[in-house]
Parts: C-alpha cells; structure tokens; sequence
C-alpha cells in the first residue's frame, strides 16, 4: 500500500471504531440502567437474588476505600513507610505547568511520546 492508502486506511479504521465505542457507550448505559433496576425491584421485594431464564442476577458487596484524610494518609505512608498504598503515577498536566513556570521536578524528566494526528480530508 501506498503512503496515502495507508492514512486512509487508518482513518477508515478509526472512524469504524469511534462508531463501535459509541454503540458501546449506549449498551453500557443500558446495562447500568437494568442492573440500577433490578437492584431496586429486588430489594423491594426483600430478595438477594432472582433468576430469569438465561441467567441469575445476585446483588452482592464489596470494601472498597476513600481518602476522607489526605494529610494523616500521606503522613501514615511516611511513618510506615508504604508507598504501594498509591499508584505510581504523577500527573503530567501539574508536572508540566510547574516544568513551564520554571520548577524542576526532582526525580522527573520530560519525555516525547510520537504518535500520528489524523484528519478528515477537505473536497
């Protein structure tokens, strides 16, 4: 294929999945709005579970964490020292804007990320 066949191509290929994800987010929301329903009907009636003719729907429960203390967390990590308590990730859009006002991030380092822009073709 030639050069130009190639960006068509992926811009064919982007536009038929941008559609499919799409469809996707209205399934989702429909499978939310069910499952939303089926939660309400169940315990209405007092059940923890129902059955259909295809499947079973259980409501069940899970812990899961909220920081309501950011300050006594971050002071926990260092006393115990547990920083796997946090993701490892720091977030570019604040590193940048420190970068471009001056401030060096110690331990940090810019990197370039190429990728290809694409699109739609005029006429």
């Amino acid at each position: 294929m030639e050069l130009g066949e190639l960006i068509d191509s992926l811009y064919e290929q982007r536009a038929s999945r941008l559609t499919l994800e799409k469809e996707a987010e209205a399934l989702k929301k429909e499978e939310v709005l069910t499952r939303d329903k089926i939660q309400a009907l169940l315990k209405s009636v007092g059940l923890t579970s129902g059955r259909g003719s295809k499947a079973t729907a259980s409501i069940t429960t899970k812990e899961t964490v909220t920081v309501t203390d950011w300050d006594a967390l971050y002071a926990f990590i260092k006393k115990e020292d547990m920083p796997g308590l946090l993701h490892r990730r720091i977030t570019a859009a604040l590193w940048k804007e420190l970068r471009d006002s001056g401030v060096d991030v110690p331990g940090t380092e810019p990197m370039i990320v190429t990728d290809i822009s694409l699109t739609k073709a005029k006429g």
